[in-house]
């Protein structure tokens, strides 16, 4: 008997609009803002941020699970992309950074180090 082949597209999507992903998607927006906002003026690398959610939520999180929450930020216009690639401080690769937008953070009251 043939096992019969799944639709890897249809589950992703199906699990894509899953209450309880969709509350994940929502919950890593908020920490990924909230890090992001501790961390102005400074930018951080996918790796970065990854390793900032564990260590705050106590959670591992995968990296790639965090690119559409940032997507998401960035076109509300709260984040955005840094200048220019830097070396990671974690694995020193060089990658592409985010950080806080100076509109937002003067809504926020954050302060840019001088």
């Amino acid at each position: 008997m043939r096992k019969k082949k799944i639709d890897q597209a249809e589950t992703a999507i199906d699990h894509f609009y899953k209450p309880t992903t969709q509350a994940d998607i929502r919950r890593h927006e908020d920490v990924l803002f909230e890090i992001l906002c501790a961390a102005f003026p400074d930018d951080r690398t996918l790796k970065e941020l990854a390793r900032a959610y564990i260590e705050r939520e106590d959670r591992v999180v995968a990296d790639s699970s965090l690119c559409q929450p940032l997507h998401v930020l960035r076109e509300r216009g709260v984040i955005e992309n840094g200048e220019k690639k830097r070396p990671c401080r974690i694995n020193r690769i060089r990658k592409q950074t985010w950080l806080v937008t100076q509109e937002t953070a003067e809504e926020l009251g954050l302060k840019r180090l001088q």
